[in-house]
């Protein structure tokens, strides 16, 4: 659970400070460790701790491969407009830049690839406020 929001599926990689979970259909979600609240249905095992390399990929070199991607996103944020029966927003497009702390993220329809006139608006995000992002299909 991140934030009081579900996320369920198969655990597919894990980062020093993120998870990437496979939710089926081809959908996965990039969830940020400080904002999960629980973890469900684990079993005995456990896996080896991260070492070298992999201690050092962390949410912004995750973050940074879908914005080389260009691939559209919906974001998770609390607070703000939220969403029907939750205290969190989610916003759709494309993340342009990512900081040391934040991103950058041009805001446009998810099914639309991320052209001038598609941009509603670009806004910065504290990466601390992320709470899950998933990347989504164009068209």
């Amino acid at each position: 659970m991140s934030a009081g929001r579900p996320v369920a599926g198969t655990l597919r990689s894990v980062g020093p400070d993120w998870v990437l979970v496979g939710e089926g259909s081809g959908r996965e979600a990039l969830l940020s460790l400080s904002a999960m609240t629980i973890v469900e249905g684990l079993t005995a095992a456990t896996g080896a701790p991260l070492t070298g390399v992999a201690q050092r990929l962390d949410l912004r070199f995750a973050l940074r491969g879908l914005a080389r991607d260009r691939s559209p996103v919906a974001l998770t944020i609390p607070g703000g407009r939220g969403v029907s029966g939750t205290d969190d927003t989610e916003l759709t497009g494309t993340i342009d830049r990512v900081g040391a702390d934040f991103i950058e993220m041009a805001l446009h329809a998810a099914w639309e690839p991320r052209r001038a006139a598609a941009v509603r608006q670009v806004v910065l995000v504290p990466r601390s406020a992320i709470i899950v992002v998933r990347p989504m299909p164009l068209g």
